[in-house]
């Protein structure tokens, strides 16, 4: 036991800086991407960008008025998605959850769980390096054979859990069904609903989106209460924004 907690810290302790490199650069790529797509409608400038983040989003829609300067935001992102040297440090875990929230997640913590799966580094696992400690390579055996055992087990007893789109939310069917979808291949499965929305709806609460949207090719504008993807379109639902609220919400 001793030697199996020896190579978990180890792992654990090597990896740790590298996923929160990942994660910042994931981040903050997202915001730029987010900035690019949703606020400018001819090619921004990295400075552009960076301006309108923090005068508009961060200072009137999020209410922090001086909270951090525009050289500090593109300073992040080119250390952390450029890989340039220089001195910005790591940003601090409130703005990592104002910038989460900003492109559409609850928080920073959100935002790491639905982008934790990544291509890093190839290592030898912990079980693997188990099975090569000549003294427990029956532990690594067992612990293999007891996952497998243990996601036929969860197979069996979640396959029958699927969902169909029904109008304006999605509803439990069998999994016979033609139009049957797995929960893991859908968002926000349980909550996830078609809303209307006028003047007075509440698109917004301290900083955070509220509502999200998809435009179909008609020019339509559908809204939801969550994050997650279009049940008829596939293409995921973007959070709502002070513009498109004062341009199509009547």
């Amino acid at each position: 036991m001793e030697i199996i907690f020896r190579l978990f810290l180890h792992d654990f302790l090597s990896l740790k800086q590298p996923l929160v490199c990942m994660m910042l650069s994931l981040l903050f790529k997202q915001l730029f991407n987010h900035l690019e797509k949703e606020v400018f409608s001819k090619k921004p400038t990295k400075n552009g960008m960076a301006v309108y983040f923090v005068t508009v989003v961060l200072e009137k829609q999020m209410d922090k008025p001086n909270y951090i300067s525009d050289k500090s935001i593109k300073g992040y992102y080119d250390k952390f998605v450029l890989g340039k040297e220089n001195k910005s440090g790591e940003p601090t875990r409130e703005l990592c959850d104002l910038i989460a929230s900003y492109i559409g997640y609850n928080n920073f913590l959100d935002f790491e769980l639905e982008n934790k799966k990544f291509e890093g580094p190839k290592r030898l696992s912990l079980l693997g390096r188990i099975k090569k400690s000549k003294g427990v390579k029956r532990l690594g055996l067992a612990m293999a054979s007891g996952a497998l055992l243990l996601s036929g087990v969860y197979y069996n007893e979640t396959r029958e859990e699927c969902w169909v789109w029904d109008t304006y939310k999605y509803k439990k069917i069998s999994c016979d069904h033609a139009d049957a979808i797995l929960p893991k291949d859908i968002f926000n499965v349980e909550v996830l609903q078609k809303i209307t929305v006028d003047k007075n709806t509440n698109f917004f609460k301290e900083g955070k989106v509220l509502v999200w949207y998809s435009k179909l090719r008609n020019g339509d504008i559908q809204y939801f209460n969550g994050r997650g993807v279009h049940p008829i379109t596939g293409k995921e639902l973007k959070p709502i924004t002070p513009y498109i609220v004062s341009k199509y919400v009547k």
